[in-house]
């Protein structure tokens, strides 16, 4: 699932044609300043493909243990334990 980065301003003036690139499957990184703030997906996305391109946004990480920690540009990073074992109510409750 290919996605694409645009600003809150450009998204605003296009709605309907970032919308249409949902519809194939594609997901869109929402930005203010260059700093991601969200993402607009498709809704049948699994949890598995979710946390995947959460990873490749910067948003979560793999790491030893549980816990939200800033990046260089001052972003919080929560990072999931890489162990394996993390069921989907694990995901959820820390996501949300």
């Amino acid at each position: 699932m290919a996605g694409r980065s645009v600003g809150i301003r450009e998204l605003k003036a296009h709605l309907s044609r970032y919308l249409k690139e949902v519809r194939k499957g594609r997901s869109v990184l929402v930005t203010d300043h260059g700093r991601p703030i969200g993402r607009i997906v498709p809704a049948a996305e699994s949890l598995e493909s979710r946390l995947k391109s959460m990873s490749q946004a910067g948003v979560i990480a793999w790491g030893p243990e549980w816990g939200s920690r800033l990046d260089q540009n001052g972003g919080h990073v929560l990072y999931l334990p890489s162990g394996g074992g993390l069921g989907t109510v694990e995901v959820f409750a820390a996501l949300y």
